[in-house]
């Protein structure tokens, strides 16, 4: 190898990760959608764990009533997010699809 061919492996700028003041950042409608992705996650775990602690307890498949409601109550908040996720996408022009004037598609 010369010293020509060992001048030609060098990374160049646009191969290496860009550092110094570019952080993620998440928009609104972001945030709302991964409120509702945690919602419904939570929901899921809250049942497997009345799951659980009830088959651990020797009662067969008769879990606590509160852990339904608790289940519910996550699954309502996690609707709402998802309402207000396509709301703010639209309003804030944030989405993937942002109309360019203020008339829609028919």
């Amino acid at each position: 190898m010369t010293a020509a061919d060992a001048g030609s492996c060098r990374p160049t700028t646009r191969s290496r990760a860009r550092t110094g003041g570019q952080g993620f950042r998440l928009s609104a409608a972001d945030s709302l959608s991964l409120g509702n992705a945690l919602c419904g996650f939570l929901a899921v775990c809250v049942l497997a764990s009345s799951a659980i602690q009830a088959l651990k307890a020797g009662d067969g498949f008769l879990p606590d009533p509160r852990y339904f409601a608790t289940a519910v109550v996550l699954l309502l908040i996690g609707a709402t997010c998802d309402l207000f996720d396509g709301l703010v996408a639209r309003r804030f022009r944030a989405s993937a699809w942002a109309p360019s004037s203020t008339t829609w598609p028919m």
